[in-house]
């Protein structure tokens, strides 16, 4: 089950991110083109759409049968309702 969760925790990022898409301004953007580096705290990764999307819908696929284990899980009392503060915790602020 930990194993579940741990897919869970590195998979909603990945679908979080593909479902958002680049949130990049069109002013930088034009920037961008013109030759002028954009700073970013976190570059972001040079995938194709294609590439993208692929990643996007496996990471979905994982996340719902990772949460389909928790769920199952709980249900059957193979693991403690707590479980959930795990998966569904708001991030830190910060």
């Amino acid at each position: 089950m930990i194993y579940a969760v741990l897919v869970y925790a590195l998979a909603v990022p990945v679908v979080t991110t593909w479902l958002a898409g680049d949130q990049t301004n069109p002013q930088a953007k034009l920037l961008e083109s013109e030759g002028v580096p954009l700073d970013y705290v976190i570059r972001p990764l040079g995938l194709s759409a294609g590439q993208q999307t692929t990643a996007g819908v496996v990471a979905a696929l994982l996340a719902a049968a990772a949460l389909t284990v928790v769920i199952r899980a709980i249900v059957r009392r193979q693991a403690d309702v707590l479980w959930w503060m795990v998966l569904l915790r708001p991030p830190a602020p910060g």
